[in-house]
């Protein structure tokens, strides 16, 4: 079963281009409200937001830099400063930092790979899933892009001990 998903709260990170803009357009369509996350992208972002409210969405653009745990409080604070709450979070961001052969990886380099594609997810889920839990009567779904690259795990939350963990070929929210 689908649950209702207008006017719920999405920030959707890495949502410039590719799956991430396309999962913003389709919570546009379906009545939600989406924060549109990007970083280098800003035209791409910008656009995202523009069909999204073509399709009758209040959608807003937030920069910054995923890898960075001050930017990561500061994105999620103004997705909530313009909406008061968040309801769904999707991690879509992150990526290549670059194409090298294994044997000229370096610490820094792998640190630089974790910070992209794990740590920020973390971070994202340590500041969004607190405001969930706080209130129980809404579930809440967190997505993110996993391996293999064409699909995505989600988890669904309603509460802080009842959740459910799938995975499927996009992310859809599904009521607990």
């Amino acid at each position: 079963m689908t649950s209702d998903l207008s006017n719920k709260v999405v920030l959707v990170t890495g949502a410039s281009t590719g799956i991430g803009a396309a999962a913003a357009l389709a919570f546009a369509r379906a009545g939600s409200k989406v924060v549109v996350h990007y970083n280098a992208s800003r035209d791409a972002a910008e656009s995202v937001v523009a069909r999204a409210r073509e399709a009758g969405a209040r959608a807003d653009a937030v920069h910054g830099d995923v890898t960075a745990a001050g930017e990561v409080r500061r994105i999620v604070a103004q997705a909530m400063a313009l909406h008061g709450r968040i309801d769904v979070l999707v991690n879509n961001a992150g990526g290549m930092v670059g194409r090298i052969r294994i044997e000229d990886y370096t610490e820094d380099y792998l640190q630089q790979v974790l910070a992209l594609n794990v740590t920020q997810v973390a971070l994202f889920m340590k500041e969004v899933v607190p405001g969930v839990r706080e209130e129980r009567e809404r579930p809440a779904v967190e997505c993110w892009e996993g391996i293999p690259r064409n699909q995505v795990a989600e988890r669904v939350w309603k509460g802080p001990t009842n959740f459910r963990f799938q995975v499927s070929d996009s992310c859809s929210v599904v009521d607990p």
